[in-house]
C-alpha cells in the first residue's frame, strides 16, 4: 500500500472527491471504493486491517475517508491498530453522532447544512494543490452542484447551462465506468484548460466531442426510461413510530435517483421509494417537509434529508420457502 489511504463512495460525489484528494497526495495514494453507509465503509476499512495484521499490507501514514463516515466502533479499531487518526471528509447528517463522539479517533471536515458536496469539503481543505489547475473549480461546482440537487434550481439554469451540465457530468461517469472516467480525469491535470471555459465545453475537452454525444443519446433515452417507470408506480403507506407516510414506489435497476425524483413529484406523495434487490433509495422534493434519512434510519439506513438509502438483507431461501402455498 502507498504511503495515503483514500476510502470514498462510489457515486459522482465520491470519484470525484477521491480524484480530487489523490491532487494532494502527490499521487501516492491508494483509494479504494464502499458502498454508502457506514456497514459498507467498515467493511472496507476491516479488509485493510485484515491485511494489515496478515502482513499483506504496509500500516498507511494517512487515511483520508470520504463521503462517508465509518462506525464509531471502527473508528477506534482503525485507530488502535494503525495508529492513525483518519481524516473524514462527510456531508450525511445521519453521521452526525458520530462526528461529535469520534474526535480523539478521527478528525472531522463535515458540512450538515446540506449545500456542500464531500468533494467541495476536501477542496476547499486542499485549495492550495489546486493552483496549477484552474479548470477543477468548474469541475467541483458541477459536482456539488447534482450531489445536493441544487443542479435542478433555477439559479443554475444559466446562459452555460451550469445545471444540465451538471447532471451530463454524472452520466459520463455510468457511460464510462469508474476505470475510464477517472482516467480521463487524471490525464486533463496534464492538459492546458482554462478557467474560463464554460462548463459543457470544459467536458468536451475532458472527455472527447464523441464521447459527449453517446451521453446526449444515452440521456434521451433514459429520460423516456424514467417516465415509463413513473407512470408504472404503486403507492403504499409506511409507519414509523408516530407517522405514516405516504409513498410511491418502483422497482428499476438503473437510474435510481431520476426515478425517485419524477416519483416524489407526484400528488399526495411524502417521498419516491426505488427498490433495487434489496437496495432501497428514498426520494423527496425540496419543497416537502420530510426527512427521508430518518426514513432510512429506520432499516440502518441514512443519508440527506432529501435523499437517503438503505440496504435489506434478502434471506431469498427462507422468503421463498415462506411463500409456499400448500394445496388441501
Amino acid at each position: 500500500m502507498k504511503t495515503t489511504l483514500i476510502v470514498t463512495h462510489t457515486d459522482l460525489d465520491g470519484v470525484m472527491a477521491g480524484l480530487t484528494a489523490t491532487q494532494t497526495s502527490q499521487s501516492d495514494a491508494t483509494i479504494l471504493y464502499a458502498e454508502a453507509g457506514a456497514p459498507g465503509i467498515d467493511a472496507v476499512l476491516q479488509q485493510v486491517l485484515d491485511d494489515i495484521e496478515a502482513g499483506k499490507l504496509r500500516k498507511p501514514a494517512h487515511v483520508m475517508l470520504l463521503d462517508n463516515t465509518p462506525s464509531m466502533q471502527m473508528l477506534m479499531q482503525f485507530n488502535q491498530v494503525t495508529g492513525v487518526q483518519p481524516v473524514v471528509y462527510d456531508h450525511h447528517v445521519s453521521n452526525a453522532p458520530v462526528w461529535a463522539e469520534a474526535t480523539t479517533v478521527a478528525r472531522f471536515i463535515t458540512d450538515d447544512t446540506g449545500t456542500s458536496s464531500a468533494t467541495e469539503l476536501v477542496f476547499k481543505d486542499q485549495r492550495a494543490a489546486f493552483t496549477t489547475l484552474p479548470f477543477w473549480q468548474t469541475l467541483v461546482t458541477l459536482t456539488n452542484l447534482y450531489d445536493t440537487w441544487m443542479w435542478q434550481d433555477a439559479a443554475y439554469d444559466d446562459d452555460v447551462a451550469t445545471g444540465s451540465t451538471a447532471q451530463v457530468l454524472n452520466e459520463v461517469l455510468y457511460f464510462l465506468g469508474r476505470e475510464r472516467f477517472s482516467t480521463r480525469i487524471t490525464a486533463a491535470k496534464e492538459a492546458s484548460i482554462s478557467s474560463n471555459e464554460k462548463p459543457r465545453d470544459l467536458l468536451t475537452k475532458i472527455f472527447s466531442p464523441v464521447i459527449m454525444g453517446l451521453v446526449d443519446d444515452r440521456m434521451a433515452a433514459n429520460a423516456a426510461y424514467v417516465l415509463k417507470k413513473a407512470e408504472a408506480a404503486e403507492f403504499g403507506d409506511l409507519t414509523i413510530g408516530d407517522t405514516t407516510y405516504h409513498y410511491a414506489y418502483v422497482t428499476a435497476s438503473k437510474q435510481m435517483s431520476e426515478i425517485g425524483n419524477a416519483l416524489t413529484s407526484l400528488q399526495d406523495v411524502d417521498f419516491g421509494l426505488v427498490i433495487n434487490n434489496g437496495a432501497l433509495s428514498f426520494r423527496v422534493a425540496k419543497d416537502k417537509d420530510v426527512d427521508v434519512s430518518l426514513v432510512a434510519a429506520a432499516f440502518n439506513g441514512g443519508g440527506h434529508a432529501k435523499a437517503s438509502g438503505a440496504k435489506l438483507r434478502l434471506d431469498w431461501p427462507a422468503i421463498l420457502q415462506q411463500a409456499v402455498t400448500t394445496e388441501n
